[in-house]
């Protein structure tokens, strides 16, 4: 983590100014709009969710009025029916007589007739007494089937004249062999003005489960959305889907509805989380459970994500153009500042830097113009000083090479005289007389590379006109590069160098060979000899001695050149030696192109 971090700095610190202002800008609206987004999304989320919940516990008000308001008519219709005398009257004196009994069974027909017709979606209207069916509106019910023995009839009698309501059950009690399930209401029927008197009978209504679904038809629910009722004991009254009807309601789900009348949750379905809403009817003591799966809300994120991933990309793009634009404003001054001191840097002291601020641009500025102006002051006083040390220093180095190649070629004449070889000794004082022409009268001490050539050719003749058997050269300069300048006598040390080190044990069949060709811009020089080379620790003698480590070196060749080099084109230049021992040694020079006559 901490290498990371430590890249990351470090890339930081190589970008620009203008890249690291556009990067922070970029960097705080993205942060900033994440942060937005994520609000907008849990604003989104919760406002979908209250709308849902919100819409759910409206459509369980208008559910639960409407089944409250139809079982709150029959409550109250069948309490009035179960205090009328002469019902009461008919029930208790039923089994008197016969005769009676018909009697008693218009009464009932004519009191209970009536009702039928004002509650809607009722079944049947049965009359019992002591646990037989005595009236039955449709007379479908079968004269054997015993009530008391059914415990969903007996746990529901209440003790007082009260209606009680019985949950889904089979209404096998019927000569009808489909055995469906009803809801039912049963009230007992008891004279209330004797005291401790025991019930006559009990009437019971039967209602169509199917009937009562269509009350949610009423409320509007959606496709995504389910509607149970619920009885006290988790069975499921009445669902939409038929075939749910009589089943157990979720244990899990039960369990929580169980310690409040009304509330909400949240379950999980697969995937898709679902919103459970729940309110407990005071009249029944039913509940009316709706659950609602909310992909609405997943729809909803998934757009506000869009919409925030867009916002934030269109963010970027604007705040990267702002960055940008602002960065060129605040570094315009740096830039021209740069622009400036790049001028100054290629000898330029003229330079005047205009200030438009008082910022701290104006600032580097003006401190800028007064630096230029003491710089102006100092290559005043010593510039000329400089460059005439150098020419002094040049000139030094020149001295220490006309003495030594001076030196050998009077050995060489001395030794033609020797041999009476008048002829050679006058080619050879002709090409010493061009060569001192090159040397003392040709103004200047930059050449080009043709006359470099020429000289080199006088100098190679003088050389071999000692022993013509002991070395053969070649010269040879590209035809672009013959004008180009260079140092007088820079390569003349090179040469000599290959023929009194390079080829000092060859008496015969000696080579040296000089190339100068143009390469990426560059002069190069090579001086070559098919000698005995050099190991690896005269190599290392060699470059000690070009690195000013030898101190006690009596050669001075080599180090000429390199200083010459160094003094002229500063770092521009290299210098390589390649060589191998009994094969032969290579100098390698490359310079910059200066200008070309």
């Amino acid at each position: 983590m901490k290498r990371i971090l430590n890249r990351i700095r470090k890339s930081y610190r190589n970008l620009l100014l203008r890249q690291k202002i556009t990067l922070i800008f970029s960097l705080m609206a993205i942060a900033l709009l994440i942060v937005q987004g994520t609000v907008i999304y849990r604003i989104s989320v919760g406002v979908i969710r209250n709308e849902m919940e919100s819409g759910a516990k409206q459509a369980i008000e208008q559910t639960s009025l409407n089944i409250d308001s139809y079982f709150e008519e029959i409550k109250t219709i069948i309490q009035l029916t179960a205090n009328n005398r002469t019902l009461i009257d008919s029930v208790e004196n039923y089994f008197s007589g016969f005769v009676d009994q018909l009697e008693y069974n218009q009464n009932l027909q004519n009191i209970l007739v009536q009702y039928t017709y004002m509650i809607p979606y009722v079944d049947n209207i049965l009359v019992i007494k002591d646990g037989r069916a005595i009236y039955d509106k449709n007379s479908s019910t079968r004269k054997d089937y015993d009530f008391n023995k059914q415990t969903w009839f007996t746990n529901n009698i209440s003790r007082l004249i009260k209606a009680s309501f019985v949950g889904p059950h089979h209404n096998d009690y019927y000569y009808d062999p489909s055995n469906t399930r009803v809801i039912s209401v049963i009230i007992p029927v008891r004279d209330s003005l004797k005291t401790n008197s025991r019930n006559a009978g009990e009437i019971m209504i039967d209602i169509d489960i199917k009937k009562i679904t269509s009350i949610f038809g009423k409320i509007g629910l959606d496709s995504s959305q389910d509607i149970s009722i619920i009885d006290r004991a988790g069975t499921i009254i009445a669902n939409r889907d038929n075939q749910l009807i009589g089943t157990s309601y979720n244990q899990d789900d039960l369990a929580e509805m169980k310690a409040n009348d009304k509330g909400t949750f949240t379950i999980s379905e697969g995937n898709t989380p679902s919103l459970v809403v729940y309110s407990t009817s005071p009249v029944t003591g039913w509940k009316t459970v709706i659950t609602t799966k909310m992909t609405k809300i997943g729809q909803v994120a998934g757009s506000v994500r869009f919409t925030t991933v867009l916002i934030i990309f269109t963010a970027v793009l604007l705040a990267m153009a702002t960055s940008l634009f602002i960065s060129s404003k605040i570094t315009r001054g740096i830039i021209k500042l740069k622009e400036k001191m790049d001028l100054v840097g290629r000898g330029n002291d003229l330079v005047i830097v205009e200030v438009e601020n008082n910022d701290e641009v104006g600032m580097l500025s003006r401190h800028f113009n007064r630096m230029v102006v003491e710089l102006k002051q100092l290559i005043n006083e010593n510039y000329l000083v400089k460059i005439k040390q150098k020419e002094a220093e040049l000139s030094a180095l020149q001295a220490k090479i006309n003495p030594h190649f001076l030196n050998n070629t009077l050995q060489s004449l001395h030794a033609m005289a020797v041999l009476n070889k008048t002829k050679d000794i006058e080619t050879t004082i002709e090409s010493l007389g061009k060569l001192f022409d090159y040397v003392l009268y040709e103004s200047g001490d930059i050449v080009r590379v043709e006359d470099e050539m020429n000289y080199l050719e006088s100098f190679l003749q003088i050389q071999q006109s000692r022993n013509t058997k002991r070395f053969e050269y070649s010269i040879d300069a590209d035809p672009q590069a013959r004008n180009i300048q260079l140092p007088k006598l820079l390569i003349q040390p090179l040469v000599e160098n290959a023929l009194i080190h390079g080829l000092k044990s060859k008496f015969a069949g000696g080579f040296v060979s000089v190339s100068v060709c143009l390469e990426e811009g560059n002069v190069v020089i090579r001086v070559s000899d098919n000698g005995e080379g050099m190991s690896s620790e005269q190599l290392e003698r060699v470059h000690r001695l070009l690195n000013d480590e030898d101190l006690h070196a009596k050669s001075i060749g080599l180090k000429n050149v390199k200083d010459r080099l160094k003094l002229t084109y500063g770092e521009d230049t290299s210098f390589l030696i390649e060589t191998k021992l009994s094969e032969g040694t290579s100098v390698w020079v490359k310079l910059p192109i200066t200008a070309e006559y």
